[in-house]
């Protein structure tokens, strides 16, 4: 097997194969570079996710530490937006990740939270936030989840995908466990078939079952991609922020709303 959907029942676990990657790039990547940092998404500039008031993070730094213009502080900023998820459902319980993208939305992955009749979200430092409600996208792998509890600060979206080459940064709970980080670069870009949504993004930020619905950020702190799946090597598939950017803003673009019904 080559690759795996992240998200899986706790006893068992659900598997997808990743398809290999092609020369082809989606126009917007080809074209886009880091460049110097943007007011919009800078974390200097932004300060980004609030830290939790007793962070207990498990993080990972590699030789990308200072490509993504990051201390522990800043990282620890970050976790404090990404938030653990467990996901009840008519034949198990799944956990995955989301992070926060507005005071009271959740970002996450359609087959974290799909068939759930109880959703539970936690942050970082162990709170419980109770869910409003949870809707699905039709056509890919993502979903959202609304609270009326005000969430921690939300990420801001990068204004295109990533290029090759880039420097970023992977952010969930592995196997369910503690929040953790991991870093790499975009490897490229392949077509899964299975995804709906034509190109994915592929890097060697490493992941894990439970990573599912997680961000991948630039050195600002920007969404660049939400990961869903992972290689064979354990590293990540993702879903590039120009498909999350347009179901954000179509009023449709999440319009499924997610449901169980036991047999």
């Amino acid at each position: 097997m080559t690759g795996a959907i992240l998200a899986g029942v706790l006893t068992t676990s659900a598997c997808a194969v990743l398809p290999a990657m092609g020369p082809a790039v989606p126009p917007e990547a080809a074209g886009s570079t880091l460049g110097a940092p943007d007011p919009a998404t800078s974390a200097t500039e932004s300060p980004g996710p609030t830290p939790s008031p007793t962070p207990t993070t498990t993080s990972l730094f590699g030789d990308t530490y200072a490509a993504l213009d990051a201390d522990s502080t800043t990282i620890e900023r970050w976790e404090a937006s990404v938030l653990r998820i467990r996901s009840v459902t008519c034949t198990g319980v799944y956990t995955g990740s989301g992070f926060v993208v507005d005071p009271h939305t959740v970002v996450t992955n359609q087959h974290v939270v799909n068939g759930a009749s109880l959703i539970q979200v936690d942050t970082v430092d162990g709170r419980e936030i109770k869910v409003k409600d949870v809707s699905q996208a039709s056509d890919i792998d993502l979903a959202v989840i609304h609270t009326d509890a005000t969430l921690p600060v939300p990420f801001p979206l990068a204004p295109g995908n990533a290029a090759i080459g880039q420097h970023v940064a992977a952010i969930g709970y592995p196997l369910g466990g503690p929040v953790f980080t991991s870093t790499g670069t975009v490897e490229g870009w392949f077509v899964d078939t299975q995804l709906k949504g034509g190109f994915a993004m592929r890097s060697s930020t490493a992941v894990d079952h439970g990573n599912s619905g997680g961000p991948i950020l630039d050195r600002h702190g920007a969404v660049v991609a939400v990961v869903y799946a992972k290689s064979g090597d354990g590293t990540a598939g993702s879903i590039g922020v120009s498909v999350l950017s347009a179901h954000l803003a179509n009023a449709n673009g999440f319009a499924t709303p997610v449901s169980c019904s036991p047999s």
